[in-house]
């Protein structure tokens, strides 16, 4: 099934459904669909524990989740671990996944949470695990919207 989204300005169609995605219509920027993903990728310039960077080209390897290949700023093609469910597929698409398609679209990206404060935004930032999803939730019982969670992201200039 083919679901439509509208988040970072763009518009977004996908095979996996992503319910915290505001929906969307007209022409897909991005597409993310399930397929085949390598184990590794050729000419690699870069690599890490779980990912593997190439010339427009990042895999991301979560075990017992999924392989992410995010290409050219516009695609990600998912192969699934056969024995997961898809709220941690999501976890990973909507976080580093997301991120580095949009990083490849020329987007600064921050690993951060975002609330709404007179208009304006303010984040926070730090390493996984130091309470940036607490710390807004807490802003949230406070009348604060949450803008963002996990991946801010803007153009650069």
């Amino acid at each position: 099934m083919n679901y439509v989204y509208h988040a970072y300005g763009l518009n977004i169609r996908s095979d996996l459904e992503l319910p915290l995605l505001l929906p969307g219509k007209g022409n897909p920027d991005v597409t993310i669909s399930y397929g085949t993903v390598p184990d590794s990728l050729p000419d690699v310039k870069g690599k890490g524990i779980c990912f593997q960077a190439a010339k427009g080209e990042l895999l991301l390897n979560v075990p017992n989740v999924a392989k992410y290949l995010i290409k050219n700023g516009d695609t990600i093609i998912i192969e699934r671990h056969p024995e997961t469910d898809a709220d941690s597929v999501r976890l990973f698409l909507l976080g580093a996944a997301i991120g580095t398609l949009l990083h490849q679209r020329g987007f600064l990206v921050l690993h951060a949470n975002a609330i709404v404060v007179d208009g304006g935004a303010v984040l926070f930032m730090g390493e996984s695990g130091v309470g940036k999803s607490t710390t807004a939730a807490a802003f949230n019982q406070k009348g604060y919207a949450i803008a963002a969670d996990d991946v801010c992201a803007t153009v650069t200039f």
